[in-house]
């Protein structure tokens, strides 16, 4: 994906999705965004009821690299945004999301 501004494609994607057995991610996987300046790692605890949306989302620092509130912020909404395959039940696990400066063009 190329942008009109510096020159440089930064984005945000899925790197990791750990527990939630048995449900699969439904949205697309790389969100794209210009203001990621760094590459930084967000681990988000994410809780998805059997309707498969996001009803809890919050950090944890086991898996991240960062955790300042611009990059923590973001991972947060993407994470609300994600939408999963219905289950039977509640589900729980671990998204991490990779803030990458993907290059030059």
């Amino acid at each position: 994906m190329r942008f009109a501004n510096a020159g440089h494609s930064h984005g945000i994607s899925v790197d990791t999705i750990k527990g939630l057995d048995g449900v699969r991610m439904l949205t697309a996987q790389k969100f794209f965004d210009t203001s990621s300046k760094e590459n930084e790692k967000v681990a988000v605890c994410i809780t998805v009821d059997s309707t498969g949306n996001v009803i809890k989302a919050s950090y944890q620092s086991q898996g991240s690299t960062t955790s300042r509130d611009e990059y923590v912020k973001k991972a947060l909404e993407r994470a609300y945004r994600m939408k999963f395959s219905p289950t039977n039940s509640v589900s729980k696990g671990t998204v991490i999301f990779n803030f990458r400066i993907l290059g030059n063009f």
